[in-house]
C-alpha cells in the first residue's frame, strides 16, 4: 500500500479528488491537511465519516509523522508553502499548478493570464522543492480560451483546476514509487502574487480600452474586489456586458414585474 497525504484547501474540486483518492485500492490515506476553510467544511465531514486524520495546523505535521514516513504527498488546491522539513517527511512530494510552467508561478494565475491577453492556458503537474512553483515538471495540460464562454479570472480558474483533476487522475493511477516520472527541468517565467493585483485594481481610464477590458475580466474573480474607478475617493466597481450576461443568467424571470430593458419583467433570485 502506498501511504498518502493530501494537501487541499475546502472546495468542491478538492473532495472530488480527495474521493477519487480515497476509492484508489493501492493508497493508504493516512491524514489530509486543510489549508482553507469554509462554513461548510465537506471535506473535513468526509474525513471524519472514514476515520482519516485531519490536520489544520503544519506543526502538527511534523509531530505527527516521522521523516520518510509517507510514501507520496498529493498537493491539489493547497495554499499553504510547504517548507523543506515538511517535504522530508514524504519519500515524493507532486503539486498541481493552475497554470502552464514555468511561465506563470505563484497565486492568482488565471487573473494575471487573463489580463496579459493568454490566448492558450492549461494546468500542471510538478515534483516539490522548496521553491514556489519551481520543482521538475511531471505534465502539462493544455487548452485553448475559446473553451471558456465568458473569460473572467474566476471562470478561467474553475475550468483550470477541472483540467488540473485529469492530470491528478493520471498520476494516482500510474505512480510508482520505485520510479519517477518523465519530468524535466525549466528555466524562466515570472512569479505572480496577490499582491501585483491589487496595484492594478484601480483603472486609469487613459489606458487603452483593450489594456482596460482585460483587467475588469481578469479581476472579475468572487468574492474579491473586482476593477474599479475613482471618483473623489469613493470607489465605483466595473463590469463589461459579457459579465453583466453572465450575472444576467443567474437570474429567473416571473414576478413581481420589474423594468428590465425593453420590457417590464421579473427578477427573481435562484439561490
Amino acid at each position: 500500500m502506498i501511504k498518502v497525504l493530501y494537501f487541499c484547501k475546502e472546495c468542491d474540486i478538492a473532495l472530488k479528488a480527495l474521493k477519487y483518492i480515497k476509492k484508489q485500492k493501492k493508497y493508504a490515506l493516512q491524514g489530509c491537511f486543510i489549508s482553507k476553510t469554509d462554513k461548510l467544511k465537506k471535506i473535513e465531514k468526509f474525513l471524519l465519516k472514514h476515520n482519516v486524520k485531519v490536520f489544520f495546523k503544519i506543526d502538527d505535521l511534523k509531530q505527527h509523522f516521522k521523516e520518510k514516513e509517507i510514501d507520496l504527498f498529493l498537493s491539489f488546491t493547497n495554499t499553504i508553502i510547504l517548507e523543506q522539513n515538511i517535504l522530508d517527511i514524504s519519500k515524493k512530494a507532486i503539486n498541481f499548478h493552475p497554470a502552464i510552467l514555468p511561465d506563470f508561478k505563484g497565486v492568482s494565475t488565471s487573473s494575471h493570464g487573463i489580463i496579459a491577453g493568454i490566448k492558450q492556458w492549461g494546468a500542471s503537474a510538478h515534483y516539490m522543492d522548496a521553491g514556489i512553483d519551481t520543482g521538475n515538471i511531471i505534465k502539462i495540460k493544455k487548452f485553448s480560451l475559446d473553451d471558456l464562454s465568458v473569460k473572467t479570472g474566476y471562470n478561467l480558474s474553475h475550468y483550470t483546476w477541472l483540467v488540473a483533476f485529469k492530470i491528478l487522475k493520471y498520476i494516482v493511477k500510474n505512480f510508482d514509487l520505485k520510479k519517477d516520472f518523465k519530468n524535466y527541468k525549466t528555466n524562466g517565467g515570472d512569479y505572480y502574487s496577490n499582491k501585483l493585483l491589487n496595484n492594478i485594481k484601480e483603472i486609469d481610464l487613459n489606458e487603452n480600452s483593450d489594456i482596460i477590458k482585460r483587467k475588469i475580466m481578469g479581476l472579475w474573480y468572487r468574492p474579491f474586489e473586482c476593477a474599479y474607478v475613482k471618483v473623489n475617493e469613493e470607489k465605483f466597481y466595473l463590469i463589461t456586458k459579457e459579465i453583466l450576461e453572465e450575472i444576467s443568467s443567474l437570474y429567473e424571470y416571473n414576478n413581481p414585474k420589474i423594468p428590465m430593458g425593453g420590457g417590464t419583467k421579473t427578477l427573481q433570485v435562484v439561490r
